[in-house]
């Protein structure tokens, strides 16, 4: 009966991961849907490429498109950038030196896929270049950052792309010629 049980655990617990493990010499991307694939299979390939020495990313894939941690990794091992994808969209982007977080980029979207706002982060505030679209892809409002205020330019777009306006900030403080 023990025997039994555990056989049975098993089963239920190597069915949970489904995924494979595999390197990036046995996928291939199709040019004409843009899906990856196990060489030699037509289903789109779901699971884990491993990082190697001549390819030192890690990557993750479901049905085909990137989905999941990609980590990049430098030539002692370490780790360089993790980034988050969810059905082939990045989500996030974390920098790091010296194994010590350095920068996070964030993603978000229109439901249509159409990217809505990417964003720059340093030690938890805006820090670097913010990016605003419009749902028909153009941009919106461009601006930088600095320790959370703004800093440079903030520029304002129409839909079609012609400049409606921009500000100078200073350390928060808007510059006024």
């Amino acid at each position: 009966m023990r025997s039994m049980l555990l056989s049975i655990m098993f089963c239920l617990i190597s069915s949970v991961s489904w995924a494979e493990a595999v390197s990036w010499a046995d996928l291939v991307e199709n040019p004409g849907d843009g899906l990856v694939y196990k060489k030699f299979l037509t289903m789109p390939f779901t699971g884990v490429v491993i990082a190697t020495a001549d390819d030192p990313v890690q990557r993750s894939y479901k049905d085909g498109v990137k989905h999941g941690e990609w980590v990049e990794f430098d030539a002692n091992g370490l780790v360089t950038t993790k980034s988050e994808y969810s059905e082939g969209r990045i989500q996030k982007k974390v920098g790091f030196e010296d194994e010590k977080e350095t920068s996070e980029e964030r993603y978000e979207y229109y439901e249509n896929g159409q990217l809505w706002i990417r964003e720059n982060y340093k030690d938890g505030q805006q820090h670097g270049l913010t990016e605003l679209y419009y749902e028909n892809g153009q941009l919106s409002i461009k601006g930088n950052f600095k320790d959370g205020e703004q800093h440079g330019l903030l520029k304002y777009f129409s839909e079609d792309g012609s400049l409606q306006r921009s500000y100078k900030y200073e350390n928060g403080e808007m510059i006024i010629d």
